[in-house]
């Protein structure tokens, strides 16, 4: 029976080690493509969004950049979609603080 709780703390750890991991990285892929995004690089900034939209698909913020990127690139659909999408994600969504919200990430 000790084993099996040791077993089960260790796997616990291991589990929010690599929460912590998961979400440090993609903070750093966010913080990339707000940097890709502000030098004018949309269609960089386009990949390091996917890279985020992809392993966190409930980050409105992503979206939401996401679609001024491909309005930035003319890719009005595309625009409409992401856009649609962060709204969808979350309806009482601020534009206005989307960079300050995470600013830090």
């Amino acid at each position: 029976m000790k084993l099996v709780s040791t077993l089960s703390l260790a796997i616990c750890a291991v589990l929010v080690a690599c929460s912590i991991v998961s979400a440090q990285a993609d903070a750093d892929v966010m913080s990339e493509a707000k940097r890709q995004y502000r030098n004018g690089n949309y269609q960089a900034a386009l990949t390091e969004l996917t890279r985020v939209t992809d392993e966190a698909p409930d980050r409105a913020d992503a979206f939401y950049l996401m679609g001024y990127a491909h309005l930035m690139l003319r890719q009005y659909p595309e625009s409409v979609d992401a856009f649609a999408r962060a709204f969808q994600l979350d309806p009482t969504l601020d534009p206005r603080s989307i960079y300050q919200q995470r600013s830090t990430q």
